[in-house]
């Protein structure tokens, strides 16, 4: 007989799940005109990804532009004019409220040929492209699959009578049929809210 280090050891079989994953769309629907990356590709948070043609909102604002430009000019007027009492406060107040309309139209379309270009929202690897130049993307629409790679979830199932246990903060081991004879080490991060009611276990 010898004495040796035994490990009190619960085996499940999890799935891997990446922290992160999404369908990049878009939040305004138009033309592509040009994509930045190709199937497979890594890529960094706010990396450009799809961009969409904006021609029709870059002429809105260089209109709006030179009305904000207009009305600026009709504020400072008033103001020089209210200040020699000339004009009254009440046409003052209504240039103040031109100029911050054409302020806030200036601002809307600068944010809508924002959403037009589509950029990454985390960091991690892109699936299949599903867009191509000329084509016409509607809001919503799928573009490509993007996953975050690092961390990974695993979750697993645990017999109800071996959850007790289980905390927070408990070491795992996980070995992966792709990289035989590797020992991967992680920790319990949660627990599921309810227990399956048909195998009688509990996701952690």
């Amino acid at each position: 007989a010898k004495v040796e280090e035994w490990v009190d050891r619960v085996h499940s079989i999890g799935t891997m799940v990446a922290i992160e994953g999404v369908d990049v769309s878009p939040q305004q629907g138009g033309m592509v005109v040009e994509y930045f990356f190709e199937s497979g590709d890594d890529v960094q948070k706010g990396a450009q990804l799809v961009k969409l043609d904006t021609s029709v909102e870059e002429a809105d604002l260089a209109n709006n532009k030179a009305t904000l430009v207009q009305a600026k000019l009709d504020y400072d007027r008033q103001v020089n004019l209210v200040k020699k009492g000339a004009a009254s406060q009440a046409v003052l107040d209504q240039t103040i409220a031109k100029r911050d309309s054409a302020a806030a139209e200036v601002q809307k379309v600068e944010a809508i040929i924002a959403q037009k270009t589509i950029t990454a929202p985390f960091s991690g690897r892109l699936g299949l492209r599903r867009v191509e130049k000329g084509q016409y993307v509607s809001v919503g629409q799928a573009l490509v699959w993007l996953q975050a790679l690092e961390p990974i979830w695993v979750d697993f199932p645990v017999p109800e009578s071996e959850v007790a246990r289980f905390k927070i903060g408990s070491p795992i081991e996980i070995t992966v049929d792709a990289y035989p004879g590797e020992i991967f080490k992680g920790k319990v991060q949660a627990f599921d809210a309810r227990l399956n009611q048909d195998s009688r276990t509990l996701m952690v």
